[in-house]
């Protein structure tokens, strides 16, 4: 997973095999949380992981199952031209400073369900 972390933003994973410690399992389970901050990265994460676990697996001689499920934590992805005319209009406004920040995992899992694009997100306070 090494390799991977060097890939994406975020990755949280969770791995059970066997019940005691001094005997070698019969099968392994690995399930985790894939978050990327665009749709093209998310894509490459999941092939990613796939390549990865075939390849284990293949050196092992093992069998491997990869079940991979986009869940709710889609990528925010800006709609350009309605970004740039948000950071028109704010920078018109009195008393409001904008700054530009690297993208970021926000909490923002519902937003497209209810208000199907084109959006831009913005993060704001004071």
């Amino acid at each position: 997973m090494l390799t991977l972390s060097r890939e994406l933003s975020s990755l949280s994973v969770s791995f059970k095999a066997g019940t005691t410690n001094n005997v070698i399992a019969d099968t392994a389970f690995l399930h985790g949380t894939i978050r990327a901050l665009t749709h093209s990265m998310s894509l490459l994460v999941q092939k990613r992981v796939n390549a990865i676990a075939e390849g284990v697996a293949a050196a092992f001689d093992m069998d491997v199952e990869i079940e991979l499920k986009q869940g709710g934590y889609l990528p925010v992805e800006n709609n350009p031209e309605l970004a740039r005319q948000l950071m028109t209009f704010f920078d018109e406004k009195e008393g409001i400073e904008l700054i530009d920040i690297e993208p970021a995992m926000t909490g923002r899992r519902l937003l497209g369900i209810y208000f199907p694009g084109p959006w831009s997100y913005v993060l704001a306070w004071n």
